[in-house]
């Protein structure tokens, strides 16, 4: 029995220290299995890092892209607010040239229309003139002996028609009727020269007209397109912030 006690107190270390090698093993277990953990991680944040940079070089060059875009646009609405411009004075000019031209016509056909009156006022004065002439002049009478005349007449000839006041108001009249038509031919073309001063200064105003909407238009077009395109540049410049702002702070 005394030689029992030694024996078991070694076999009681032996199994101690069984156990403390048993744990010693899970430990290094657990630390490998934490460093694998650790190893995919970082690959992973690796990869993922990755893929940020050339999702950063990506948005980088689309941005350099846009900004060039963007200036392109801009030299754009610039051209087109001078070419509207320039469309406003020349229809402003053009609306100033149609009133001058609309006044002159007017103007010229008060004139004509009252030299037409004077000269029908003067037309009627000459044949009132040539009716009291013609009704006062002296007629031979029938009894007369043909020895009392100076000169021998037939009874068919008109009376009058040798009468010198008589032919210098024919002639006065042919004159009025002639400066008449002339006057009604002048008016006639000068009313077709201005339908068609007209008809043109019309035309062009519609067509800058047309031309100023469809600029307005597409001025519109380009500040929406703008607004846009500064909305995406905002967006792409958040996110190269929050991407600096976490490879900052976690650069692993």
């Amino acid at each position: 029995m005394p030689k029992q006690g030694p024996v078991d107190i070694i076999d009681v270390h032996h199994m101690g220290g069984g156990n403390n090698s048993v744990g010693g093993d899970d430990e290094l277990r657990m630390a490998a299995r934490a460093g694998l953990i650790l190893l995919e991680k970082n690959a992973a944040l690796e990869v993922n890092v990755e893929l940020l940079s050339t999702e950063l070089r990506r948005y980088e060059v689309q941005h350099r892209e846009l900004q060039m875009e963007v200036q392109s646009l801009r030299d754009q609405h610039k051209a087109a607010v001078l070419e509207v411009q320039a469309a406003h004075k020349e229809v402003k000019v053009l609306q100033t040239s149609h009133r001058k031209e609309r006044a002159a016509w007017h103007s010229s056909e008060e004139a004509s229309q009252q030299q037409l009156r004077s000269l029908a006022s003067e037309l009627r004065a000459q044949q009132q003139l040539h009716q009291i002439s013609s009704s006062t002049t002296p007629l031979p009478h029938e009894s007369q002996n043909n020895a009392d005349f100076a000169k021998p007449s037939s009874s068919d000839d008109d009376p009058l028609s040798e009468d010198p006041r008589v032919i210098l108001l024919q002639t006065e009249n042919d004159l009025l009727q002639t400066h008449l038509s002339q006057v009604l031919l002048e008016l006639s073309q000068l009313q077709v020269t201005w339908s068609q001063s007209s008809y043109a200064s019309n035309q062009r105003i519609q067509a800058l007209e047309h031309d100023l909407h469809k600029l307005t238009r597409e001025n519109k077009l380009l500040k929406d397109e703008q607004a846009e395109e500064r909305e995406l540049i905002d967006s792409l410049r958040t996110i190269c912030h929050t991407y600096k702002v976490s490879h900052v702070l976690d650069p692993s």
